[in-house]
């Protein structure tokens, strides 16, 4: 710590909680760089390419090879996250770094939502959206809290929710999927150990998103009381045909893109999961009355 003293300049990875420490680091003569969350390709290429300036020492080679291997599983999963909406809150650093990894993915971040943010954080968000088509319909909410965000997802439904464990809450009430990458995590083990800085970090959440996104394409394509299951293989391609994808449209707007699949197997599938489990069998399911509700788990 005393060694920091002499150091030629802090780089905070939070300029909005930092404002403070900056101010103190300047005033010793040292230089101050103010960063958002590095989440991302763009964000970690900026910290790195900062790093190399004032240090004089180039971008290591393992770090450009993590960047390959990144743009590389972005390209690969294109076609599930091209188009996704997002609603994301919590801390304005980290809500500022995730949207603009988002819109890398080719994703909206429809509602952004930062409690302690301020009208400056607004217009820098307003500034990331403008900066991209993707952005187009999007909107920075500084003050709020995760009543608004719940009434946003009502209204104006997005594909997942991304924050932390207090947006279960707004899962469960309106359905949208949770996934958990802001502090505080306290329902879930051992998820501080993986990072969401880098692009290590960013492979890691890209992976996260794409994991949701595939079990809620599985839940999907369970019907409640139907224990058939039915596989389907084949070829999947990209197509720009306006008029295959007129049955697409959403809203009134159509999708610049469509998956058309080619069909090469299809079968039915031995049932013995339904079966076994007796997923729907009623004389299996738990009598809400011999649970607590949840005023009784809180009061506990």
């Amino acid at each position: 710590t005393k060694a920091a003293l002499d150091a030629k300049a802090t780089l905070s990875l939070q300029e909005y909680c930092t404002t403070k420490t900056l101010a103190y680091a300047e005033s010793l003569g040292q230089k101050g760089e103010a960063l958002h969350c590095p989440m991302g390709v763009g964000a970690t290429d900026e910290l790195l390419m900062k790093v190399s300036q004032l240090t004089g020492k180039p971008v290591p080679e393992q770090l450009k090879l993590e960047r390959g291997r990144l743009l590389d599983a972005m390209a690969d999963s294109q076609g599930w996250l091209h188009g996704k909406q997002y609603a994301i809150y919590g801390d304005p650093d980290f809500v500022y770094g995730m949207a603009r990894f988002v819109m890398e993915t080719g994703g909206e971040p429809r509602h952004c939502l930062a409690t302690n943010g301020n009208v400056a954080w607004e217009q820098q968000m307003q500034a990331l959206f403008d900066s991209s088509p993707f952005g187009k319909d999007c909107k920075a909410w500084p003050g709020r809290d995760l009543w608004h965000m719940r009434s946003l997802l009502a209204t104006e439904p997005v594909h997942l929710l991304i924050g932390n464990s207090y947006g279960k809450y707004l899962e469960r009430d309106v359905g949208t999927p949770l996934v958990r990458l802001m502090f505080p995590i306290f329902d879930r083990h051992h998820h501080h150990r993986f990072p969401t800085f880098g692009y290590q970090g960013a492979l890691r959440v890209l992976v996260t998103l794409l994991d949701k996104i595939f079990d809620k394409l599985d839940d999907s394509t369970i019907i409640p009381g139907v224990t058939d299951s039915f596989r389907v293989h084949g070829r999947a391609t990209l197509t720009d045909d306006p008029a295959l994808l007129a049955d697409s449209a959403v809203e009134g707007k159509v999708p610049r893109l469509g998956i058309l699949v080619d069909i090469e197997t299809a079968y039915t599938q031995c049932s013995k999961a339904f079966l076994r489990s007796h997923l729907w069998d009623p004389a299996r399911f738990v009598d809400r009355s011999t649970l607590p509700t949840n005023g009784e788990i809180h009061a506990v």
